[in-house]
């Protein structure tokens, strides 16, 4: 019989089982990975398949969603029926963790390689792997930020296809995006159909009609916040400001230099430009 005693450490190994410093007898980890593996087949779903996304070997192949069990397909613990059971699988049977890929978008945005962001998203659905509101966020800004009007309407096309249409950060996305394209007529598809009209998305509309140089439009979006009860912030305003120098508003632009000093936003380096500009 084998026999492995740590005093200093936490387990006593004797023959095939383990036994912990209190004396209770526990499965050996050949046993562990044994039921893991088991779980693994018997509902795959609760996995997600992270084999796209090794960086090197040490990250798992498997993930359980929400335990965070992992499971490695070179681990030396693992039953010899495992490979055969993995064979006999359909390859989308396990769901591809999104996740990583949605930071690996984000992080393509925020450093402005945006056509890397609009192929890495393509690249994504090549491989089958389903997005998720915030894989569509990322995207769209790039769209936006490069004025890509047809793959901002083939993401769309996939928004409305995953359900996502609804979410209020997607929404105002669409929003921005169609803008920045000069497409306010489907800007205003979307806006009207967004469950939430927040102070978010009215200031994308007003910002994407100065844009498009319709600043008597913003105006009007404008006047129609305040008669809905929805409060303006700071972005709000520098619309505003926009629109006012575009349609020589002085009147308007007095009115909305009354807010910003009642909002102390009048020492703002942006809005005090804005205002000279005005």
């Amino acid at each position: 019989m084998a026999l492995r005693h740590r005093l200093s450490g936490q387990t006593v190994t004797y023959g095939h089982r383990a036994m912990s410093a209190g004396g209770k007898v526990g499965p050996t980890p050949a046993a562990q990975r044994d039921k893991l593996w088991r779980q693994f087949f018997s509902d795959p779903a609760q996995w997600w398949d992270c084999r796209s996304e090794k960086l090197n070997e040490r990250y798992p192949d498997f993930k359980h969603k929400k335990m965070q069990d992992a499971l490695w397909l070179r681990d030396r613990r693992n039953p010899p029926w495992v490979e055969g059971k993995l064979a006999e699988m359909a390859p989308e049977t396990v769901q591809v963790n999104v996740f990583s890929w949605n930071r690996r978008l984000a992080r393509y945005v925020k450093a402005g390689q945006h056509e890397k962001t609009i192929q890495l998203f393509q690249e994504m659905r090549q491989k089958n792997i389903s997005p998720n509101s915030f894989t569509f966020v990322p995207v769209l800004n790039a769209c936006a930020s490069l004025g890509a009007l047809q793959e901002g309407r083939q993401v769309h096309e996939q928004i409305i296809r995953s359900g996502c249409e609804a979410d209020v950060f997607v929404g105002c996305s669409l929003v921005d995006m169609y803008a920045k394209c000069r497409h306010m007529k489907d800007a205003w598809r979307v806006f009207k159909n967004m469950s939430s009209q927040d102070v978010v998305a009215r200031n994308t509309m007003i910002l994407g009609h100065v844009k498009c140089g319709q600043g008597r439009k913003a105006l009007e979006l404008f006047q129609q916040m305040l008669q809905e009860g929805v409060q303006p912030d700071f972005v709000t305003f520098l619309g505003v400001l926009n629109a006012c120098a575009s349609e020589a508003a002085l009147e308007e632009g007095r009115c909305a230099h009354e807010w910003i000093i009642a909002r102390g936003w009048d020492s703002d380096v942006s809005v005090g430009n804005s205002l000279v500009n005005m």
